[in-house]
């Protein structure tokens, strides 16, 4: 890699957007499935998700202004979030735009959860504040294989990169914003009004 090309995991910036290019879950289903419980659409789901590589998203993220990128992976999306603010922003995920897949919550609901999901959770003990069910700080706890990109972007190429993703039949979340430090780094919440 070109070292004037790298993506750096850190260096979100206050009044950027959060996106997001998979859906959440994939540790979910996939324990579901272990147990015999999955849906052959939620497997089949998962599967697509895990096997769609980044890389076509990661192409168009190169055209535009990113602050921060990173893969979600097995830490689930707060943890690589805390390591994206560096202890220098804070940030709001909006509880209603987190996407996931069909049936996670009745599987959250069953207790099909992951022990690696509650490592996560420990190791981000009192840095995070929720305004949330149960459901909801599970599934951005949830390790994932072949997590989508979690990038911290200008609100200014929201529009432009929404149409790109669109044009390529790929997805795009806005799921939270970079705020100033405050007494959490991430708050959990609804959208602002």
């Amino acid at each position: 890699i070109h070292p004037d090309k790298v993506f750096a995991n850190s260096g979100c910036k206050v009044g950027d957007a959060l996106i997001l290019t998979k859906p959440l879950g994939v540790g979910i289903v996939c324990t579901a499935s272990r147990m015999k419980a999955a849906s052959k659409e939620a497997y089949d789901l998962a599967v697509k998700s895990m096997t769609t590589l980044n890389k076509y998203a990661c192409d168009i993220l190169k055209k535009y202004d990113v602050h921060a990128l990173t893969d979600v992976t097995g830490f689930g999306l707060l943890v690589h979030l805390n390591e994206m603010l560096d202890e220098k922003n804070s940030a709001v995920i909006y509880k209603d735009s987190i996407p996931y897949f069909d049936d996670c919550q009745k599987y959250v609901e069953e207790f099909y959860l992951s022990g690696a999901a509650q490592t996560n959770r420990n190791s981000v003990e009192g840095k995070i504040y929720f305004d949330c069910d149960f459901f909801t700080e599970e599934i951005l706890f949830d390790p994932q294989t072949s997590g989508g990109l979690l990038a911290s972007v200008s609100k200014a190429d929201l529009e432009m990169l929404e149409k790109d993703f669109k044009e390529n039949n790929l997805e795009l979340h806005v799921v939270g914003e970079v705020i100033e430090k405050n007494e959490y780094n991430v708050y959990v919440r609804g959208r602002k009004i």
